[in-house]
């Protein structure tokens, strides 16, 4: 939780001055992180934090609702007194005398309602920090990568090779050991985590715009109070929004904001990964970039999958949520689809490739027509024939549209028209044809485009599969055991509880590698 910062200036950059005085910054103290360079971090952080004081104040000052005993300048009033203790109490090393000062200010709350008001403004401010923050770790990040900061921790794959290498190991036996190992995310629905999606979503939206403004300190000056607008207008939607849920969240709801995560962070932060892994390899290693089929991160989810956590999770909720998850997976390979589709116009292609466009029925007319249904930008469109690479990818896009549609029927009505011979159901009918023009473009000659996009979907393919998360199922062991000794009974042998666990483990081992039916 963010701390009330001290009295600062206001005149620093907002990405970082350098020390005029030639001395190093101590850039931040406590929480284990020791870091010093000659980069002033910390001015352009309180900047920030002033500012969204600033724009939360007047945001209660013109909208806050409040009873005629509890007025908007009174509650701006108290806030400012209390900040101001707070900054005195934390400038003069926390004594006694300042902390009684500070709950003298507390005290002169007295309605029920003031104190309600005040607890949710410091809410929101202290939200509101976390973003400003993570700004300034953002800020001291891109300054260390660019070698113009220090940490005592090791952060960036270079400092982990300079580690190894001092450990004696050669780029083979590193290279050999990230390409058989795995780091897997599992996604739960801790009851902890109180905040609704549409507040996450509306503070995602000001660090959005923090980091733009990072990017651009060099604005012009309505430039920059149209950004203060926005923020500004984001404050106040989030000071206007419900804070509860009013609504307990079902185990699907739950999946629903957990398969979020994965489509707007993991989905693309797990291929930038894997393409610095590669960088990190070619250019520092001097060996080769991770083969295709390497997966060295995964994702797993307990959500709508615990039936031992959480009674309100049965098997229909099971089956619901991994129709969503395919769902959303579907949806996210058409839309990377789609985009290959108009990147990869290149006519050059090798023997093997054109062999393999004629096996699938492709590349035999002089224009391929592609259906209005997955060309939205058309009402028709088509692809000549000496684009090999479009033929593939409108193929697939047409088939991943059929996907994504048949499991949004699922989801919503519990049942398709649409048959599973039309759709994508195993990951490797995506893998082959993008490996395929993978290979091909490689042997062209155009290893640039390859390694671009193309790869990155490819990667994606490998870590999400179809069913973008891979549902962990627990239950707890009786009902297991319940159940194999009614098919044990049925069977007629020897029941299963009474059997040890060796040899429980030898019996089942023996009907998984069974190609018969257990129960018929």
């Amino acid at each position: 939780m963010a701390e009330i910062a001290p009295p600062i200036s206001t005149n620093g950059s907002h990405n970082g001055n350098v020390a005029g005085n030639g001395q190093d910054v101590d850039v931040m103290k406590g929480n284990g992180v020791s870091v010093t360079s000659g980069v002033d971090f910390i001015n352009p952080m309180d900047d920030d934090l002033v500012l969204i004081k600033q724009l939360l104040l007047e945001v209660i000052q013109e909208h806050v609702g409040t009873s005629a005993e509890s007025t908007p300048k009174r509650i701006a009033s108290v806030i400012e007194r209390l900040l101001a203790a707070s900054r005195k109490y934390y400038k003069t090393g926390c004594t006694d005398t300042a902390f009684r000062d500070l709950v003298r200010t507390v005290e002169t709350l007295e309605k029920p309602k003031e104190v309600l008001d005040v607890a949710r403004v410091f809410h929101e401010y202290l939200s509101l920090a976390n973003i400003a923050e993570r700004q300034h770790r953002l800020r001291r990040w891109e300054h260390y990568r660019r070698g113009e900061g220090t940490l005592h921790y090791q952060q960036t794959l270079p400092d982990v090779l300079e580690t190894l290498k001092k450990a004696g190991k050669t780029s083979k036996e590193i290279r050999d050991s990230l390409c058989h190992q795995q780091t897997e995310f599992v996604l739960t629905a801790h009851p902890t985590q109180a905040t609704r999606q549409t507040l996450l979503h509306k503070y995602r939206r000001i660090a959005e715009l923090f980091q733009e403004r990072e990017h651009n300190p060099s604005a012009s000056y309505r430039d920059d109070l149209r950004w203060k607008q926005s923020i500004k207008r984001e404050i106040l939607s989030a000071w206007r929004t419900n804070t509860v849920r009013r609504v307990k969240p079902t185990p699907e709801d739950e999946a629903r904001n957990g398969l979020k995560v994965v489509e707007h962070v993991l989905w693309d932060a797990i291929a930038e990964h894997m393409r610095q892994i590669d960088d990190w390899l070619v250019e520092d290693l001097d060996t080769e970039r991770l083969p295709l089929d390497a997966a060295v991160v995964g994702v797993g989810s307990w959500i709508g999958g615990d039936r031992d956590g959480n009674p309100y999770v049965t098997h229909d909720v099971t089956e619901r949520v991994v129709w969503l998850s395919c769902w959303r997976a579907a949806h996210l390979y058409y839309t990377a689809v789609d985009q290959l589709l108009f990147e990869l116009s290149m006519t050059s292609a090798t023997p093997e490739f054109k062999a393999y466009l004629r096996s699938k029925g492709l590349g035999n007319e002089e224009i391929r027509n592609t259906t209005s249904q997955t060309h939205y930008d058309f009402a028709l469109g088509n692809i000549p024939m000496d684009e090999p690479y479009r033929q593939v990818f409108s193929d697939l896009r047409e088939r991943l549209k059929k996907t994504e549609q048949f499991w949004y029927q699922m989801v919503e009505e519990n049942g398709t028209s649409i048959a599973t011979s039309d759709i994508i159901t195993h990951i490797s009918q995506l893998i082959e044809p993008l490996t395929m023009c993978y290979d091909s473009l490689m042997a062209c000659g155009d290893e640039l485009i390859a390694n671009g996009n193309l790869l990155d979907l490819i990667r994606k393919a490998r870590v999400f599969g179809m069913s973008l998360v891979k549902l962990d199922i627990r239950q707890e062991a009786c009902r297991h055991t319940d159940l194999l000794d009614a098919i044990t009974d049925f069977l007629g042998i020897r029941k299963y509880s009474d059997m040890n666990e060796d040899e429980k483990r030898k019996w089942l081992v023996s009907e998984l590698e069974s190609r018969r039916p257990l129960v018929q």
